[in-house]
């Protein structure tokens, strides 16, 4: 029985290996979260709401008529 259960027994470092991937993985949305936090700190609704109307401009038209018909 005793040997056994030592042929079955993980090795320490391969269960440290396996342990430090799940805490890891388990840090990743806090790291997700504090970038999202960082880059709407910079990247603000004023900027993003910019960024559409560019996006959404038809191609050739003048950004001062747009900028105008906006106002």
């Amino acid at each position: 029985m005793i040997k056994e259960l030592r042929e079955e027994q993980v090795p320490r470092k391969e269960l440290d290996r396996v342990f430090s991937s799940y805490d890891e993985q388990r840090g990743y949305p806090r790291k997700l979260d504090e970038v999202k936090q960082a880059q709407g700190n910079v990247y603000g609704a004023r900027d993003f709401l910019s960024d559409l109307r560019e996006r959404d401009r038809p191609q050739g038209t003048p950004a001062a008529v747009l900028n105008a018909l906006s106002d």
